[in-house]
Protein backbone atom coordinates (compact mmCIF):
# COMPACT_ATOMS: atom_id res chain seq x y z
CA UNK A 1 0.00 0.00 0.00
CA UNK A 2 3.01 1.87 1.05
CA UNK A 3 4.66 2.10 -2.50
CA UNK A 4 1.64 2.21 -4.64
CA UNK A 5 0.71 5.51 -2.26
CA UNK A 6 4.44 6.47 -2.83
CA UNK A 7 4.56 5.73 -7.16
CA UNK A 8 0.67 7.77 -7.04
CA UNK A 9 2.80 10.95 -5.55
CA UNK A 10 5.71 10.32 -7.87
CA UNK A 11 3.83 10.40 -10.93
CA UNK A 12 1.14 12.63 -9.95
CA UNK A 13 1.85 15.10 -7.20
CA UNK A 14 5.41 15.71 -7.62
CA UNK A 15 4.57 16.91 -10.78
CA UNK A 16 1.34 18.88 -10.01
CA UNK A 17 3.06 20.64 -7.50
CA UNK A 18 5.92 21.79 -9.76
CA UNK A 19 3.36 23.32 -12.12
CA UNK A 20 1.69 25.06 -9.35
CA UNK A 21 4.59 27.03 -8.03
CA UNK A 22 5.57 27.69 -11.64
CA UNK A 23 2.06 29.03 -12.37
CA UNK A 24 2.21 31.09 -8.98
CA UNK A 25 5.88 32.56 -9.85
CA UNK A 26 4.70 33.76 -13.71
CA UNK A 27 1.26 34.83 -12.19
CA UNK A 28 2.74 37.26 -9.28
CA UNK A 29 5.32 38.31 -11.74
CA UNK A 30 2.74 39.47 -14.26
CA UNK A 31 0.70 40.62 -11.68
CA UNK A 32 3.56 43.15 -10.29
CA UNK A 33 4.14 44.33 -13.42
CA UNK A 34 1.02 44.56 -16.15
CA UNK A 35 -1.95 44.22 -14.14
CA UNK A 36 -1.99 47.95 -13.50
CA UNK A 37 -3.91 51.32 -15.17
CA UNK A 38 -2.12 52.74 -17.85
CA UNK A 39 -2.14 55.83 -15.87
CA UNK A 40 0.15 54.21 -13.53
CA UNK A 41 2.68 53.69 -15.88
CA UNK A 42 2.53 57.23 -17.65
CA UNK A 43 2.90 58.77 -14.00
CA UNK A 44 6.07 56.50 -13.11
CA UNK A 45 7.45 57.76 -16.77
CA UNK A 46 6.87 61.62 -15.63
CA UNK A 47 7.71 61.74 -12.20
CA UNK A 48 11.15 60.18 -13.55
CA UNK A 49 11.75 63.53 -15.66
CA UNK A 50 10.77 65.47 -12.58
CA UNK A 51 7.23 66.36 -12.80
CA UNK A 52 5.28 66.06 -9.34
CA UNK A 53 2.11 63.98 -10.37
CA UNK A 54 0.27 61.79 -8.16
CA UNK A 55 -0.69 57.81 -9.57
CA UNK A 56 -4.50 57.14 -9.51
CA UNK A 57 -6.10 55.45 -6.16
CA UNK A 58 -6.12 52.11 -7.28
CA UNK A 59 -2.70 51.78 -8.43
CA UNK A 60 -0.17 50.14 -6.32
CA UNK A 61 2.88 51.01 -5.03
CA UNK A 62 6.42 50.48 -6.36
CA UNK A 63 7.41 48.32 -3.31
CA UNK A 64 4.18 46.30 -3.33
CA UNK A 65 5.42 45.75 -7.44
CA UNK A 66 8.57 44.81 -6.52
CA UNK A 67 7.90 42.38 -3.61
CA UNK A 68 5.59 40.55 -5.77
CA UNK A 69 8.16 40.02 -8.69
CA UNK A 70 10.50 39.04 -5.86
CA UNK A 71 7.72 36.15 -4.33
CA UNK A 72 7.36 35.17 -7.85
CA UNK A 73 10.75 34.26 -8.18
CA UNK A 74 11.59 32.65 -5.58
CA UNK A 75 8.67 30.59 -6.44
CA UNK A 76 9.89 29.72 -10.20
CA UNK A 77 13.50 28.91 -8.45
CA UNK A 78 11.78 26.47 -5.87
CA UNK A 79 9.95 24.48 -8.65
CA UNK A 80 12.99 24.24 -10.96
CA UNK A 81 15.06 22.68 -7.84
CA UNK A 82 12.18 20.64 -7.07
CA UNK A 83 12.27 19.21 -10.83
CA UNK A 84 15.78 18.16 -10.53
CA UNK A 85 16.14 16.78 -7.37
CA UNK A 86 12.81 14.48 -8.63
CA UNK A 87 13.92 13.93 -11.77
CA UNK A 88 14.23 10.41 -12.37
CA UNK A 89 18.25 9.75 -12.99
CA UNK A 90 19.12 7.43 -15.63
CA UNK A 91 21.10 4.12 -13.95
CA UNK A 92 25.16 4.79 -14.62
CA UNK A 93 26.04 1.63 -13.01
CA UNK A 94 25.52 -1.86 -13.82
CA UNK A 95 24.62 -4.27 -11.16
CA UNK A 96 24.51 -8.49 -11.52
CA UNK A 97 22.22 -9.00 -8.08
CA UNK A 98 22.74 -12.83 -7.39
CA UNK A 99 19.47 -13.86 -5.17
CA UNK A 100 20.62 -16.95 -4.10
CA UNK A 101 17.73 -19.47 -1.27
CA UNK A 102 17.53 -22.94 -0.53
CA UNK A 103 16.64 -22.06 3.04
CA UNK A 104 13.97 -20.11 3.40
CA UNK A 105 11.83 -18.42 1.23
CA UNK A 106 13.06 -14.98 0.63
CA UNK A 107 11.73 -11.24 -0.26
CA UNK A 108 13.92 -9.15 -2.10
CA UNK A 109 11.59 -6.28 -2.16
CA UNK A 110 12.62 -4.92 0.97
CA UNK A 111 15.57 -2.79 0.78
CA UNK A 112 17.37 -0.08 2.57
CA UNK A 113 19.86 1.18 0.05
CA UNK A 114 18.28 3.72 -3.20
CA UNK A 115 19.32 1.35 -6.31
CA UNK A 116 18.15 3.71 -8.60
CA UNK A 117 21.65 4.40 -9.99
CA UNK A 118 21.62 1.01 -11.21
CA UNK A 119 20.63 -1.02 -14.24
CA UNK A 120 20.42 -4.39 -12.13
CA UNK A 121 20.07 -7.30 -13.68
CA UNK A 122 18.74 -10.04 -11.71
CA UNK A 123 20.16 -14.14 -11.40
CA UNK A 124 17.58 -15.63 -9.17
CA UNK A 125 19.01 -19.03 -7.56
CA UNK A 126 16.33 -20.19 -5.91
CA UNK A 127 16.19 -23.83 -4.88
CA UNK A 128 13.63 -23.95 -1.98
CA UNK A 129 11.85 -26.49 -3.84
CA UNK A 130 14.73 -28.89 -4.47
CA UNK A 131 15.98 -28.39 -0.94
CA UNK A 132 12.69 -29.50 0.96
CA UNK A 133 14.03 -33.01 1.18
CA UNK A 134 17.51 -33.84 1.62
CA UNK A 135 18.20 -36.81 -0.31
CA UNK A 136 20.64 -37.56 -3.45
CA UNK A 137 18.37 -36.61 -5.64
CA UNK A 138 17.25 -33.73 -4.59
CA UNK A 139 20.90 -32.26 -3.68
CA UNK A 140 21.86 -33.49 -7.48
CA UNK A 141 19.22 -31.50 -8.74
CA UNK A 142 19.88 -28.48 -6.79
CA UNK A 143 23.96 -28.48 -7.37
CA UNK A 144 23.10 -28.68 -11.15
CA UNK A 145 20.47 -25.91 -11.52
CA UNK A 146 22.86 -23.96 -9.64
CA UNK A 147 25.52 -24.66 -11.42
CA UNK A 148 23.88 -23.46 -14.95
CA UNK A 149 22.96 -20.48 -13.41
CA UNK A 150 26.55 -19.83 -12.42
CA UNK A 151 27.48 -20.32 -16.17
CA UNK A 152 24.57 -17.68 -17.41
CA UNK A 153 26.12 -15.52 -14.73
CA UNK A 154 30.08 -15.70 -15.85
CA UNK A 155 28.61 -15.16 -19.45
CA UNK A 156 27.12 -12.27 -18.84
CA UNK A 157 30.44 -10.54 -17.03
CA UNK A 158 32.29 -11.34 -19.83
CA UNK A 159 30.75 -8.68 -21.97
CA UNK A 160 32.35 -5.24 -21.73
CA UNK A 161 30.37 -3.33 -19.17
CA UNK A 162 30.91 -6.24 -16.67
CA UNK A 163 29.63 -4.50 -13.70
CA UNK A 164 29.23 -5.20 -10.32
CA UNK A 165 28.59 -8.37 -8.86
CA UNK A 166 26.24 -8.05 -5.75
CA UNK A 167 25.43 -11.47 -3.54
CA UNK A 168 21.96 -11.66 -1.49
CA UNK A 169 22.32 -15.09 0.40
CA UNK A 170 19.34 -17.23 2.23
CA UNK A 171 21.29 -20.43 1.38
CA UNK A 172 22.61 -23.44 2.51
CA UNK A 173 26.65 -23.47 3.97
CA UNK A 174 28.06 -26.06 1.36
CA UNK A 175 25.95 -24.09 -1.68
CA UNK A 176 27.28 -20.95 -0.89
CA UNK A 177 30.93 -22.06 -0.45
CA UNK A 178 30.43 -23.49 -4.04
CA UNK A 179 28.66 -20.73 -5.39
CA UNK A 180 31.51 -18.32 -4.83
CA UNK A 181 33.96 -20.86 -5.64
CA UNK A 182 32.71 -21.32 -9.07
CA UNK A 183 32.33 -17.78 -10.16
CA UNK A 184 34.90 -15.94 -12.17
CA UNK A 185 36.48 -13.25 -9.74
CA UNK A 186 36.48 -11.02 -12.59
CA UNK A 187 34.14 -7.97 -10.63
CA UNK A 188 33.89 -5.91 -7.54
CA UNK A 189 31.66 -7.73 -4.78
CA UNK A 190 29.00 -6.02 -2.80
CA UNK A 191 26.68 -7.83 -0.44
CA UNK A 192 23.46 -7.25 1.61
CA UNK A 193 22.43 -9.22 4.47
CA UNK A 194 19.29 -9.78 5.89
CA UNK A 195 18.42 -7.85 9.16
CA UNK A 196 15.78 -10.25 10.55
CA UNK A 197 14.43 -7.92 12.52
CA UNK A 198 13.58 -5.38 10.40
CA UNK A 199 13.31 -7.69 7.71
CA UNK A 200 14.96 -5.51 4.95
CA UNK A 201 18.10 -5.90 3.28
CA UNK A 202 20.97 -3.90 4.51
CA UNK A 203 24.57 -3.46 2.45
CA UNK A 204 27.58 -4.43 4.29
CA UNK A 205 29.52 -1.65 3.69
CA UNK A 206 33.24 -0.21 4.31
CA UNK A 207 32.84 1.96 7.61
CA UNK A 208 35.14 2.62 10.76
CA UNK A 209 32.74 0.64 13.18
CA UNK A 210 35.14 -1.47 15.18
CA UNK A 211 34.58 -5.47 14.35
CA UNK A 212 35.84 -8.59 16.53
CA UNK A 213 39.16 -10.27 15.69
CA UNK A 214 38.99 -13.45 13.54
CA UNK A 215 41.76 -15.45 15.85
CA UNK A 216 43.44 -18.19 14.20
CA UNK A 217 44.47 -21.31 16.80
CA UNK A 218 46.00 -24.90 15.84
CA UNK A 219 45.11 -28.47 17.47
CA UNK A 220 47.57 -30.52 15.78
CA UNK A 221 48.50 -34.11 17.94
CA UNK A 222 49.55 -35.85 14.79
CA UNK A 223 52.29 -35.37 12.76
CA UNK A 224 51.90 -32.54 9.81
CA UNK A 225 54.13 -34.38 7.50
CA UNK A 226 51.90 -37.53 7.13
CA UNK A 227 48.25 -36.51 7.17
CA UNK A 228 46.14 -36.81 4.49
CA UNK A 229 42.99 -34.44 6.42
CA UNK A 230 42.64 -31.26 8.14
CA UNK A 231 39.92 -29.97 10.10
CA UNK A 232 39.00 -25.98 9.41
CA UNK A 233 36.22 -24.69 12.16
CA UNK A 234 34.83 -21.47 11.83
CA UNK A 235 32.93 -19.80 14.56
CA UNK A 236 31.41 -16.59 13.79
CA UNK A 237 27.38 -16.60 14.63
CA UNK A 238 27.89 -19.97 16.73
CA UNK A 239 30.39 -22.05 17.95
CA UNK A 240 31.65 -25.04 16.00
CA UNK A 241 32.26 -27.86 18.82
CA UNK A 242 34.60 -30.22 18.69
CA UNK A 243 32.36 -33.63 19.71
CA UNK A 244 30.10 -32.31 16.83
CA UNK A 245 32.55 -33.12 14.40
CA UNK A 246 34.22 -35.71 15.86
CA UNK A 247 31.18 -37.49 15.60
CA UNK A 248 31.31 -37.83 12.24
CA UNK A 249 33.16 -41.13 11.15
CA UNK A 250 36.72 -40.81 10.13
CA UNK A 251 36.89 -37.30 11.44
CA UNK A 252 37.84 -38.33 15.12
CA UNK A 253 40.98 -36.66 16.45
CA UNK A 254 42.82 -35.85 13.39
CA UNK A 255 44.31 -31.99 13.56
CA UNK A 256 42.11 -28.90 13.16
CA UNK A 257 42.57 -25.59 12.89
CA UNK A 258 39.91 -23.10 14.83
CA UNK A 259 39.08 -19.58 13.22
CA UNK A 260 36.78 -17.80 15.46
CA UNK A 261 35.84 -14.44 17.25
CA UNK A 262 35.81 -13.86 20.78
CA UNK A 263 31.69 -14.25 21.26
CA UNK A 264 30.33 -15.66 18.00
CA UNK A 265 26.76 -14.06 18.03
CA UNK A 266 24.18 -13.36 15.37
CA UNK A 267 24.47 -10.35 12.76
CA UNK A 268 28.77 -10.42 14.13
CA UNK A 269 29.16 -8.94 10.41
CA UNK A 270 29.03 -5.11 10.46
CA UNK A 271 31.29 -4.10 7.68
CA UNK A 272 32.95 -5.13 4.50
CA UNK A 273 36.39 -4.08 5.72
CA UNK A 274 35.52 -6.79 8.21
CA UNK A 275 35.05 -9.66 5.35
CA UNK A 276 38.07 -8.39 3.87
CA UNK A 277 39.81 -8.91 6.67
CA UNK A 278 38.53 -12.48 7.43
CA UNK A 279 39.00 -13.41 4.04
CA UNK A 280 42.63 -12.28 3.99
CA UNK A 281 43.11 -14.97 7.30
CA UNK A 282 41.73 -17.67 5.70
CA UNK A 283 43.16 -17.38 2.56
CA UNK A 284 46.41 -17.23 4.45
CA UNK A 285 45.96 -20.14 6.72
CA UNK A 286 45.12 -22.71 2.99
CA UNK A 287 48.60 -21.57 2.21
CA UNK A 288 50.20 -22.35 5.71
CA UNK A 289 48.53 -25.65 5.68
CA UNK A 290 49.60 -25.98 1.70
CA UNK A 291 53.38 -25.96 2.99
CA UNK A 292 52.86 -27.58 6.30
CA UNK A 293 51.36 -30.29 5.28
CA UNK A 294 52.66 -31.75 2.30
CA UNK A 295 50.65 -35.72 1.54
CA UNK A 296 47.46 -33.41 2.25
CA UNK A 297 44.66 -34.93 0.75
CA UNK A 298 41.50 -33.53 1.92
CA UNK A 299 40.17 -30.23 3.74
CA UNK A 300 36.88 -30.17 5.86
CA UNK A 301 35.31 -27.23 6.57
CA UNK A 302 32.66 -26.74 9.28
CA UNK A 303 31.10 -23.06 8.92
CA UNK A 304 29.15 -21.43 11.15
CA UNK A 305 28.47 -17.43 10.16
CA UNK A 306 26.47 -15.04 7.89
CA UNK A 307 25.91 -15.18 3.99
CA UNK A 308 28.23 -12.88 3.18
CA UNK A 309 31.38 -14.02 5.02
CA UNK A 310 30.38 -17.54 3.94
CA UNK A 311 30.64 -16.23 0.03
CA UNK A 312 33.58 -14.31 0.99
CA UNK A 313 35.39 -17.23 2.06
CA UNK A 314 34.60 -19.48 -0.44
CA UNK A 315 35.58 -16.98 -3.16
CA UNK A 316 39.16 -17.18 -1.16
CA UNK A 317 39.90 -20.92 -1.92
CA UNK A 318 42.13 -21.18 -5.49
CA UNK A 319 41.66 -23.81 -8.09
CA UNK A 320 45.20 -23.53 -8.50
CA UNK A 321 46.77 -23.54 -5.01
CA UNK A 322 44.07 -26.12 -3.89
CA UNK A 323 43.89 -28.42 -7.14
CA UNK A 324 45.01 -31.12 -6.16
CA UNK A 325 42.70 -31.33 -2.78
CA UNK A 326 39.46 -32.24 -2.25
CA UNK A 327 37.50 -29.64 -0.04
CA UNK A 328 34.72 -30.92 1.49
CA UNK A 329 31.97 -28.58 3.33
CA UNK A 330 29.43 -29.67 5.62
CA UNK A 331 25.92 -28.52 6.38
CA UNK A 332 24.16 -28.42 10.11
CA UNK A 333 20.65 -28.66 10.77
CA UNK A 334 19.43 -29.20 14.25
CA UNK A 335 22.45 -31.00 16.79
CA UNK A 336 24.05 -32.88 13.37
CA UNK A 337 25.76 -32.49 10.31
CA UNK A 338 23.58 -34.47 7.82
CA UNK A 339 25.07 -33.64 4.26
CA UNK A 340 28.55 -32.65 2.97
CA UNK A 341 29.76 -31.49 -0.86
CA UNK A 342 32.86 -30.84 -2.19
CA UNK A 343 33.93 -28.36 -3.89
CA UNK A 344 34.53 -28.25 -7.90
CA UNK A 345 34.80 -25.34 -10.64
CA UNK A 346 32.49 -27.61 -12.76
CA UNK A 347 28.99 -28.57 -11.01
CA UNK A 348 28.46 -31.78 -12.99
CA UNK A 349 31.78 -33.16 -11.25
CA UNK A 350 30.33 -31.81 -7.73
CA UNK A 351 30.03 -34.59 -5.07
CA UNK A 352 27.72 -35.09 -2.52
CA UNK A 353 27.01 -37.03 0.62
CA UNK A 354 24.73 -37.74 2.66
CA UNK A 355 25.38 -38.44 6.73
CA UNK A 356 23.22 -40.72 7.82
CA UNK A 357 22.26 -40.64 11.65
CA UNK A 358 23.63 -43.84 12.56
CA UNK A 359 27.08 -42.74 11.15
CA UNK A 360 26.80 -39.12 12.74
Amino acid sequence: MGKAVKAFFKGFFEKKLIGWLASAGIALILNSFFKRDIWWFLTLVLNSFGMDIEPGENSITLSTSIIQAIFGLILIGVAFWFYFKNKEKKPSKTMHRIWHSSVEVANYSNVSEDLSDYTIIDHDISLREEMKTIDEKSLGLAVSIQGSKVSQINNKQDGINQGELSYWGLAHIPLMFQLAYQIADKTSTSFYELNQNKGQWEKVDYNTKKFPELTISENAPNDKTIQTDVIIKISVTHKVEDYQVDSIAGLEGINRFNLQIPHPERNAVISKNQLDDYKDKFRKLLDNIRTSYPKLERIHIFYSGQPSLAFRLGSAISERDESNKDIWVYNFVGTRYNWKLKLHKEHSESEFEILKEENV
